[in-house]
């Protein structure tokens, strides 16, 4: 998770939403010509955007401290000790 103010995206995205179990809308905004996710977003809350790091030229300076979805993480995912985590979506 990162805050938009942090994060700089050039090129144009398309957009997809949805509603989630929780009522929420859930947003996602994608490379128009791959249909890669680069982010999703709650639009009532888009500060915060879920980055999709494997979009990433660069990730050697990426630390995650929060993991979200962990009841749906595979078992051999190790999730590092003293890190937020969420079953699903905060």
């Amino acid at each position: 998770m990162a805050d938009s103010d942090a994060i700089e995206i050039s090129g144009e995205m398309n957009e997809w939403s949805r509603v989630a179990a929780s009522g929420n809308t859930s947003s996602a905004k994608f490379c128009p010509v791959c249909a890669n996710h680069i982010y999703h977003y709650n639009p009532g809350n888009p500060q915060h955007l879920m980055l999709k790091p494997s979009t990433l030229a660069d990730t050697s300076d990426i630390n995650p401290t929060i993991h979200l979805w962990v009841c749906e993480k595979q078992d051999w995912v190790q999730i590092p000790e003293g890190v937020m985590t969420y079953e699903t979506q905060p």
